[in-house]
């Protein structure tokens, strides 16, 4: 009883750590590239970015500077920036 006991209580916290969610928030990290075919522009929040929708995922020009969100590069069809 005591050996099942245990096996579960090991098998309970094998689940619970794969189910913890440990990722980091994503990303800003510089670009330089082109930037066509965009999908959308708008302000998203209050961080003061401009955010352009395109093939190769989200950019953002703050501060004069542009950023890409480093881990999301999806196409980004019918973007809208709401708050």
């Amino acid at each position: 009883m005591i050996k099942q006991l245990g096996s579960m209580i090991i098998m309970g916290a094998v689940i619970l750590t794969g189910c913890s969610d440990n990722t980091e928030s994503k990303k800003e990290i510089p670009y330089s590239g082109e930037l066509n075919h965009v999908h959308g522009i708008g302000y998203a929040g209050d961080n003061g970015g401009l955010y352009f929708a395109a093939h190769t995922g989200l950019k953002i020009y703050r501060e004069g500077s542009w950023f890409a969100v480093s881990d999301d590069f999806f196409d980004y069809m019918g973007f809208n920036a709401i708050d």
